[in-house]
């Protein structure tokens, strides 16, 4: 990774990372601020490749980050995170990370359902409404009234992911 993309990188996370966690908000103006020096750095070095490579980074870091938006997984500003992660790092990192984020927030979310000793319940209820899914092909449990969401800021979980990744990320 080039010490330039390390640094935007850097900088972005960190940010995210703290008014994640002092407001439980990814400002707009950081997430935009992300993207634009994504698309303009690998504008300006790379050309229309660049542009191509910044683009398909932004769509593959919100693409699939909207999909667990709309299942009320992570927050929007989350999704508009990682579109600027891959406009900044491209497809191959942003996957990456994305990879690594969810494993941290899956043993994030375990840990606090330990130690809150609701991790049988939770797990009991998973495994219904999977069941119901393949079985019945029935969604009704995850829409189903008012439920009680175990919340707690993704980015606590992308800080050590894209350490992780950066980490990992091969020479070259």
């Amino acid at each position: 990774m080039e010490q330039e993309v390390f640094w935007m990188l850097s900088v972005c996370i960190a940010i995210a990372c703290y008014t994640d966690w002092r407001n439980s908000i990814i400002p707009n103006r950081l997430t935009f601020a992300g993207a634009v020096l994504g698309f303009s750095y690998h504008g300006i070095t790379g050309g229309l490749g660049g542009l191509v490579f910044a683009s398909a980074g932004f769509a593959a870091g919100f693409l699939l980050l909207l999909a667990l938006y709309a299942v009320r997984g992570i927050g929007a500003g989350d999704v508009k995170m990682f579109g600027a992660i891959g406009a900044i790092t491209g497809v191959s990192f942003v996957l990456q990370c994305l990879m690594y984020s969810i494993f941290f927030g899956a043993l994030i979310g375990a840990g606090i359902l330990l130690s809150r000793q609701q991790f049988i319940r939770r797990a009991g209820q998973l495994a219904f409404g999977l069941f119901t899914f393949l079985w019945f092909r029935d969604m009704g449990i995850w829409k189903a009234g008012k439920q009680e969401y175990l919340r707690f800021p993704f980015m606590y979980a992308v800080l050590p992911g894209c350490i992780i990744a950066v980490w990992l990320m091969p020479a070259g």
